[in-house]
C-alpha cells in the first residue's frame, strides 16, 4: 500500500537490495506506491531514486503516524518500512492494530572501534563547541565513547543539536546547552549560525557507519513481501474493496 522512509539509509538500503533504481521497468510497483519519509533531506533521496513524491514528516518516525493515518485508510495493504538493525523507533507498534507494516532490515549502523585521535584531541583541548545527533543510538554511542575514554568531564562545555526530542532524551543531561530542531531543514539555520561564528575542529569523528544488511537475504525477503501483496490485491480487487 506503501512505503515508509525514515532516513536517507534506508533508501539507499533498500535500492541496494533491489539491485536497481526504483523508476527501472522491472521495479515499476515500487515507485508507484504512496511514499512517507522523515523530513525533507530523506524525501530528497527518495525522489532522486524514483520514488514517487513523498508526504514528509518531522521529528523522527513519530512524526510520520498522524500522516500514515490521514492518508491510508484502516485495514489496507502492508506498507512496506524498510529500516536499520537497531531502531529507536518502533513503526510497527504505532501503526497497529488497524495499519499493517511489513518491516525489512536493509541496513545497520556498526558502532566504530572508538572516537579517531583527532576527535579525542579537539575534545581534551576544548576544541569542540557543538556535536550534533542524528539518531538516539548515536548519542547512546556517543555518550558511551566519552566516558570509556575518560572526557565525560567535557560535558559542560559541548553544545548537543539533537534531531528529535527523542534523540535528546537518549543523549542525557549536563550539556552545556540542548538544541532540539523540530524541523530540522529549516531549524538547523541557527546550526550554520553557530557553526560560522565559533571555530570548530575538522572532521570530528563518527560513533557508527551505515552499512547494507545482508543483500541476498534482504533480497529474498522483498520478493515474497511484493508477491504477497500482489495476491492481496488480487483479493480486495475480487472482494470488490
Amino acid at each position: 500500500a506503501g512505503v515508509i522512509f525514515t532516513s536517507r539509509q534506508a533508501v539507499t538500503g533498500l535500492v541496494a537490495a533491489l539491485g536497481r533504481s526504483a523508476g527501472d521497468a522491472g521495479l515499476a510497483g515500487w515507485s508507484q506506491l504512496p511514499v512517507f519519509a522523515v523530513g525533507r533531506a530523506t524525501a530528497r533521496v527518495a525522489r532522486m531514486a524514483g520514488f514517487a513524491a513523498p508526504q514528509v514528516g518531522h521529528g523522527g518516525g513519530a512524526g510520520l503516524v498522524p500522516l500514515i493515518r490521514d492518508h491510508m485508510p484502516v485495514n489496507a495493504l502492508p506498507l512496506l518500512w524498510p529500516a536499520a538493525r537497531d531502531r529507536g523507533f518502533d513503526m510497527v507498534a504505532a501503526l497497529a492494530p488497524d495499519r499493517a507494516i511489513d518491516d525489512v532490515t536493509v541496513y545497520a549502523m556498526e558502532q566504530t572501534p572508538r572516537l579517531a585521535d583527532a576527535a579525542l584531541d579537539a575534545l581534551a583541548y576544548g576544541k569542540i563547541l557543538a556535536v550534533k545527533l542524528m539518531s538516539a543510538r548515536s548519542a547512546t554511542l556517543f555518550c558511551a565513547q566519552l566516558a570509556e575514554n575518560g572526557m565525560d568531564h567535557c560535558r559542560p562545555e559541548i553544545i548537543i543539536i539533537a534531531g528529535s526530542e527523542t534523540i535528546a532524551a537518549a543523549a542525557g543531561d549536563g550539556w552545556r546547552q540542548t538544541y532540539i530542531a523540530k524541523r530540522p531543514t529549516k531549524g538547523w539555520r541557527w546550526k550554520r549560525t553557530i557553526f560560522r561564528r565559533t571555530r570548530l575542529a575538522k572532521n570530528p569523528g563518527q560513533t557508527a557507519r551505515a552499512v547494507p544488511a545482508s543483500s541476498v537475504r534482504t533480497s529474498r525477503r522483498l520478493a515474497a513481501i511484493h508477491q504477497t501483496a500482489g495476491h492481496r490485491a488480487a483479493g480486495h480487487r475480487a472482494a470488490g474493496c
